[in-house]
């Protein structure tokens, strides 16, 4: 099998971000062409020297190294999915922070409010601390290099399950701020909190959907 049909086959057993299947590619590519250079140097024919280059890589493997390439492209999906949830509760102080200038008075916020808001804030400190921890354990995958799919199918499940619960009881919360005070949707900053929040929203579902994709493979 010459360099170039290796990499074909590679690639088609291969999902995920296109960048980072590029790169991997680009890694192998680079890695076989030194090997087959090296054994032309020497005085092999270079077709010949391809295809031993193709089978020191392992083209007898083939199917495996489309797993590990699998696994890390779901590793990193997974890193980025952790790195996502930790910037929930960021948005939470940068919320809390925001009220204190609020033109709308919440001092008489009903129950609800208050319910909705603490709920909010409790999921998304737990997201973020357990995205901590997620991210630790996928360091210790790496370090042992053993497989981590099982982490990142959790982690999926974590982020879809958090973005969910955020966005109904951050959007409950919103709409009964604007019911008892509809000019609050003039005030800039609250805009730009509700945009975020449904940005950020379908930004973190569509990533851990497409994790738990990979990471299923």
């Amino acid at each position: 099998m010459r360099i170039d049909e290796f990499l074909r086959r590679l690639d088609a057993g291969l999902s995920g971000p296109r960048r980072r299947r590029a790169d991997l590619l680009r890694e192998a590519r680079d890695g076989l062409a030194d090997s087959a250079a090296a054994l032309r140097a020497r005085g092999v024919p270079a077709a010949e020297a391809e295809r031993l280059a193709v089978a020191e890589f392992g083209a007898d493997a083939l199917d495996e190294l489309i797993r590990d390439y699998r696994i890390e492209i779901a590793a990193g999906q997974g890193r980025r999915v952790a790195l996502l949830l930790l910037l929930i509760p960021a948005g939470l102080v940068t919320s809390d922070l925001l009220w204190w200038r609020a033109p709308t008075d919440t001092s008489g916020a009903g129950d609800g409010f208050l319910a909705l808001a603490d709920a909010v804030a409790w999921l998304g400190y737990a997201g973020g601390a357990l995205a901590l921890a997620a991210l630790a354990g996928l360091r210790g995958h790496a370090r042992r290099r053993t497989d981590p799919r099982r982490l990142i199918r959790a982690l999926g499940l974590l982020a879809l399950a958090v973005t969910g619960a955020i966005w109904v009881f951050g959007s409950c919360a919103a709409a009964d701020t604007l019911a008892a005070d509809p000019a609050a949707l003039t005030w800039p900053p609250m805009v730009a909190a509700l945009l975020l929040l449904h940005g950020t929203q379908a930004l973190m579902t569509w990533l851990a959907l497409r994790t738990l994709r990979d990471a299923h493979r």
